[in-house]
């Protein structure tokens, strides 16, 4: 039988095979030249759980600019936006007109990646992570977002 130690050299294809199924099919997004940087960042705040540590806001912050340019990149698009998760949210118009704020959008785009990856077999001990708690103890990020 095989140790996990053994199952190690496994993990960066199953991070980007994860991440690569997740952001495809929820966000119609291509990954794959970010895949081992995202998994880095992600390995970062779960193994230190300590969102003001100096490295797991150095990792948010690089998590946060992936997400943040999806958002803009799909906003920006004249092409005809596929059926997808992203879609649908940027799309939600609440019983007085007004729209999802961008902010919410991050967070939840950030939630589903962050969720997505946690269903990884080989992985990181049933820590959790909330984004939307995270992001409270981080104003800069929510400072520089709410400028665009």
């Amino acid at each position: 039988m095989r140790s996990p130690a053994n199952l190690s050299i496994f993990r960066p294809e199953m991070v980007r095979v994860t991440l690569d199924i997740v952001t495809r099919s929820l966000f119609s997004y291509d990954i794959s030249d970010e895949a081992a940087h995202i998994g880095e960042a992600m390995d970062t705040m779960v193994s230190i759980g300590k969102p003001r540590h100096r490295k797991v806001q150095e990792a948010l912050a690089y998590l946060d600019h992936v997400v943040v340019q999806l958002i803009e990149e799909r906003m920006a698009s004249d092409e005809t936006p596929p059926d997808d998760l992203l879609t649908t949210l940027l799309a939600v118009e609440y019983e007085d007109g007004s729209r999802m704020p961008l902010q919410q959008v991050r967070d939840e785009v950030m939630s589903l990646m962050v969720a997505g990856m946690r269903r990884q077999p080989i992985h990181y001990h049933g820590t959790g992570i909330c984004w939307p708690s995270i992001r409270k103890s981080w104003p800069e990020c929510n400072r520089n977002w709410m400028m665009h």
